[in-house]
């Protein structure tokens, strides 16, 4: 069965991913302003077409937030399945599956298989 340390380290390690792949989009955002930003300035571009690129800019922002954070929260899923996977095993060993205690598991590792799934 997983420990808590074990758990924390892969939740750990997602939050990371997450925190990086953050980091890196805000990054692209700002760069992506200056360029525009820069533009305007060197009259290469119409206060218009800076208007465009700016929503343009937001919009992509926004959809690879939406991206970046449905990745976690199906990761965090998963790793709350396994655990919990694990657990049920356990009670079925020590209770047997008539038990309770691994029914209730059971079904809860079910209903988060199906909830990943969707």
């Amino acid at each position: 069965m997983p420990t808590r340390s074990c758990v924390s380290q892969i939740m750990d390690s997602d939050s990371l991913n997450v925190a990086e792949d953050e980091k890196r989009l805000r990054d692209w955002k700002e760069q992506q302003l200056k360029v525009q930003s820069d533009l305007l300035k060197e009259k290469k571009i119409t206060q218009e077409e800076y208007v465009k690129e700016i929503i343009r800019i937001e919009d992509e922002m926004y959809r690879k937030q939406s991206e970046i954070q449905g990745a976690f929260v199906l990761a965090t899923i998963a790793t709350f399945s396994s655990l919990t996977g694990s657990i049920a095993d356990m009670f079925k060993e020590t209770a047997g599956e008539s038990s309770a205690a691994y029914k209730v598991m059971f079904l809860v590792v079910k209903r988060l298989l199906l909830h990943k799934q969707l």
